[in-house]
């Protein structure tokens, strides 16, 4: 839980991203109709639940027990009350999806945990970069 499978160079939705392999073309869809199926095959990068854990383990010891976004403050426990304790999303500073095979993350300092807005918005990417915003772009870009 509070990680979204994600194309970490641009975020999408999934018919909206055109390298898709399950993509559409607005033709293929009759007026006001969703739930075409397809299979395809996928190659998926497992992440790991333990580097997730020691990342929201880390930040609940220095923010006194709570865990909220690193970037705008939202807690999820504070807002939606039992339910929301301990929710956060976790982004990987180093793009996950350029490491070739398994590899060495530190929970520290490659991850951060992030709200789901703020999480969207960082893999939106810098238009002409075609790569997530950094920590301290995605700050500015927020008001």
């Amino acid at each position: 839980p509070g990680e979204q499978p994600e194309d970490e160079e641009t975020f999408y939705g999934v018919a909206d991203n055109p390298e898709s392999p399950i993509a559409h073309n607005d033709a293929d869809y009759a007026p006001d109709t969703e739930g075409l199926e397809h299979q395809y095959n996928l190659t998926k990068k497992e992440r790991n639940p333990e580097l997730r854990r020691k990342c929201i383990e880390h930040y609940k010891h220095l923010w006194g027990g709570h865990i909220h976004c690193i970037c705008c403050g939202f807690d999820f426990e504070k807002a939606y009350g039992k339910i929301g304790e301990g929710y956060i999303e976790i982004h990987h500073i180093n793009p996950h999806h350029t490491f070739e095979g398994e590899h060495m993350v530190d929970p520290i300092n490659d991850l951060i945990p992030l709200c789901s807005n703020c999480h969207s918005m960082i893999h939106k990417g810098v238009p002409g970069r075609g790569t997530c915003m950094t920590l301290k772009e995605l700050k500015n870009c927020y008001k």
